[in-house]
């Protein structure tokens, strides 16, 4: 399983709209199962001296056949979320598959390193 943050650009101006990607690619030639509720991200990295953001995760569905999503080879699954910043400089964007659900998790990842499937490359945009 292979993790990918994507943007449309690298550089934006302060108050645009950011549209970041999180995309989950079963890069094996066998299909996989993914619990969409254990894909975590994309998360904007804590800024120091700012109030961390939410972490973006799905809610549970009702049946739990809702919350499972089979990826046929090369087959890919994400989300997109959006941002807005206000601040001009770096900002990073993070993303990781877990393989169980975890009491704690960060921006970055969960507290519980030995829950962590995959992880993306961190996603860094620039906001002028």
């Amino acid at each position: 399983m292979k993790l990918i943050l994507q943007a449309d650009r690298s550089k934006w101006h302060m108050g645009e709209t950011i549209a970041v990607r999180l995309l989950a690619i079963n890069d094996d030639y066998e299909p996989v199962t993914v619990d969409r509720r254990l894909l975590i991200g994309p998360n904007l990295a804590p800024v120091a001296g700012r109030r961390p953001r939410p972490i973006n995760m799905e809610p549970a569905a009702e049946a739990e056949a809702g919350n499972l999503v089979s990826l046929s080879p090369w087959a890919i699954y994400g989300r997109e979320r959006t941002f807005t910043i206000h601040v001009p400089g770096q900002v990073e964007f993070d993303g990781y598959l877990l393989t169980r659900s975890e009491e704690s998790l960060l921006p970055t990842g969960p507290s519980d390193e030995s829950a962590l499937r995959a992880t993306a490359e961190p996603l860094l945009l620039t906001v002028e």
